[in-house]
């Protein structure tokens, strides 16, 4: 009967002391020999390795397409690093499984032909790879919350000055026009207050809710409402902030009740409605549309504005990014962002379709009934 040990290489005291595993095979993939690194790494003892299969050190799920590339291996045996551009499993006595890397060398000896594996228990390699790039993604959101918060202080500066020079400048001139009780001039300037503060109290209210949003404080709390009613209070809102001229029409079709957040769904169409009478001329008409049927709310923003830039279109959503022809107009570039986000959280979908000269649609498509996660 042919035994299943061989001499030890001439560098015993290479083979013995090696840092690497060092498990070797004959053509049969039966281990004949191992070294004491090769015991510590799979928790075997020498005896309980010899005469078995190398497929003992796989996981069991690898162990067919590992005896079908041992096959293949014997057909061509050569130097070679194992698994090449894949991430290799080995397992320990104990069950473990545990990432490695393996290269193998083939010799002879009297006639027979055996397999050296040298494998590298890479598990805290691996730890180490992952914790820096965990440091990296770290310092690049770091690095992105800092442009942000520079982005942030640029844009507040420059959105809060222009409201809160108009009310300064109109609080001086009340006082006058009221010393030589002029009422109009009263009035106007008071007016021009109030459109001053709402428009502080807007912006306020885009970086509040940006930073709820990033903190994970804004919640669902969906309930039953009727559209028919929700409009009623949504127009009243939204006329108020209209040009000259402008006609909003809102036009509801299907069924009237449906069960969503009526605060997020509010908060998200008063921004598009705002939006649209903001970048629209005077004389111009403002539709919006709701059909809900078919378990499903599709809603519809139309205006007759200036339209967004074709090149501008795919980063319309991300944080305050602004379109290119919109600068001469206030805003803080957040709208949209937040837009999205509620609608997101409200399990529904954001498109948009848009021309220069002509206008813009925003469709939204949300569930009829939102299902509590």
């Amino acid at each position: 009967m042919e035994s299943n040990s061989v001499n030890i290489p001439p560098f015993e005291a290479l083979f013995r002391n090696a840092a690497e595993g060092i498990v070797v095979t004959d053509q049969s993939g039966q281990i004949v020999l191992v070294n004491p690194a090769a015991e510590a790494i799979f928790g075997y003892k020498t005896e309980e390795m010899l005469g078995n299969r190398i497929e003992i050190l796989i996981p069991e799920s690898s162990r067919p397409m590992h005896e079908r590339h041992r096959g293949n291996y014997h057909r061509d045996m050569h130097a070679r690093s194992m698994g090449l551009g894949l991430e290799l499993k080995a397992v320990r006595k104990d069950g473990t499984i545990f990432p490695v890397e393996v290269s193998l060398s083939p010799y002879e000896e009297v006639g027979r032909k055996f397999v050296i594996a040298f494998v590298i228990d890479i598990t805290i390699r691996q730890r180490l790879i992952a914790a820096r790039e965990e440091m990296l993604i770290e310092l690049e959101r770091e690095k992105e919350i800092g442009a942000l918060r520079s982005r942030f202080v640029s844009i507040a500066s420059h959105e809060f000055r222009n409201p809160l020079s108009t009310i300064l400048s109109s609080a001086s001139l009340i006082t006058t026009y009221a010393d030589r009780q002029e009422l109009e001039g009263v009035k106007k300037h008071a007016n021009r207050i109030k459109g001053a503060v709402s428009v502080l109290q807007s912006i306020l209210g885009e970086f509040l809710s940006l930073g709820r949003i990033e903190d994970g404080k804004v919640a669902v709390h969906p309930e039953s409402f009727t559209i028919s009613t929700f409009l009623e209070e949504l127009y009243e809102d939204m006329i108020l902030l209209a040009k000259k001229g402008q006609e909003m029409r809102f036009i509801p079709s299907g069924e009237n009740v449906v069960f969503l957040d009526k605060n997020l769904l509010r908060a998200l169409l008063g921004n598009l409605l705002s939006n649209a009478i903001k970048f629209s001329p005077e004389n111009s008409t403002i539709l919006l549309t709701i059909d809900v049927r078919k378990n499903r709310c599709h809603l519809s923003v139309i205006d007759q504005g200036m339209g967004i830039p074709m090149e501008d279109q795919s980063k319309m959503f991300e944080r305050f990014f602004r379109a290119s022809n919109a600068y001469q107009t206030p805003g803080t570039g957040l709208g949209l962002f937040i837009v999205k986000k509620y609608i997101e959280m409200m399990q529904g979908t954001l498109d948009f379709t848009s021309v220069v000269g002509e206008g813009t649609t925003f469709v939204v498509d949300l569930p009829q009934h939102l299902e509590i996660l």
